[in-house]
């Protein structure tokens, strides 16, 4: 099976790097998404990050930034992790499991968003193993090794 039999096609959600944080949260509150690939603009459709729920309170809120002005730029992910519409099933899982995300976007061969494909889509149309399945979801949550400082003086 491959990524443009079960992913979400078009650019559905998305925004551009220029806009404030707060907007994007507005939007995917909106939308009721926790992830949207950050767009050059509208018309050209090229990918240039990815900005997450997390993302807008680590990277933003975590830090002191106000989010009406700050930019979506300054919390995204730039260095984006994608796939292509005719890229196989267990190969999107390998890249996920890889790079612990649950998502990811789908470009044309110009670079152009043409979707997204999620953890979501693999697991409710039964395209995936689920023993690959299974080993990309426990790498994907593994917790992150931090150390945990104690509130016992």
């Amino acid at each position: 099976m491959l990524v443009k039999d079960i992913m979400t096609k078009g650019p559905l959600v998305w925004c551009e790097a220029r806009e404030s944080v707060e907007a994007a949260a507005k939007m995917m509150k909106e939308k009721s998404v926790g992830f949207a690939p950050v767009l050059e603009d509208a018309d050209s459709r090229r990918v240039v990050g990815v900005i997450t729920d997390r993302d807008i309170c680590i990277r933003t809120v975590a830090n002191g930034l106000d989010p009406r002005f700050a930019t979506v730029e300054e919390c995204m992910t730039s260095s984006v992790v994608a796939c292509r519409p005719e890229t196989g099933v267990k190969q999107v899982l390998e890249i996920m499991q890889k790079n612990r995300v649950r998502r990811l976007p789908v470009l044309d061969a110009r670079g152009r968003l043409v979707g997204v494909i999620s953890m979501d889509d693999l697991v409710l149309r039964d395209a995936a193993e689920p023993k690959k399945l299974m080993a990309a979801l426990k790498a994907i949550y593994r917790p992150a090794k931090t150390r945990v400082a104690s509130s016992a003086a």
